[in-house]
């Protein structure tokens, strides 16, 4: 199944979640000490097919399940080998992403994206004039023995992919 949304609609969206991680690339810069960037995201009606290749692919899967007017599931799929990038930068430990992801360096990930989200998401509320209020979050490994999702059924109302590059610069590129 596929959304309803026309390409205005789209780029409208689009425009909110530029608004809304830019702000999150900000204070990623200061974190990390280094200039970061997320470009500007692409936004698509989902193809359950090119789901099922990304998600056969290594990475961490971070749910986030909204309440209100965006009630249901966002999922952001960051590739292993950010992760483990990103893991060191934050951990000072080298971490080698496996289903198997020591605590520390999975700890230090979902608290990542759980700032990530805490910048970003009150951004796209106020950018989109809605209500975003997340119920749970969820960070799950996807290895290539272990798939979390089956595209099919996670997403048997349709959903919207959002592709965006997330850089900081002489640390990594995503």
């Amino acid at each position: 199944a596929q959304l309803p949304l026309n390409q205005e609609q789209l780029d409208a969206l689009s425009e909110v979640f530029n608004i809304g991680f830019g702000a999150a690339a900000n204070t990623l810069g200061s974190r990390f000490g280094a200039a970061a960037k997320i470009a500007k995201p692409r936004i698509a009606p989902g193809d359950n097919a090119k789901a099922a290749e990304l998600l056969q692919k290594e990475s961490a899967v971070i749910t986030f399940s909204f309440n209100e007017e965006f009630a249901g599931n966002w999922y952001m799929c960051v590739e292993a080998s950010a992760c483990s990038v990103l893991v060191e930068k934050l951990t000072g430990v080298k971490t080698v992403f496996s289903a198997e992801l020591p605590g520390e360096s999975r700890d230090a990930l979902k608290a990542l994206f759980l700032d990530i989200a805490a910048i970003s998401f009150p951004a796209l509320a106020t950018t989109a004039n809605c209500t975003l209020t997340v119920a749970q979050t969820t960070l799950d490994v996807n290895t290539a023995s272990r798939h979390p999702f089956d595209p099919s059924t996670a997403f048997s109302q349709g959903f919207l992919q959002t592709a965006f590059t997330f850089k900081v610069e002489g640390v990594f590129d995503s």
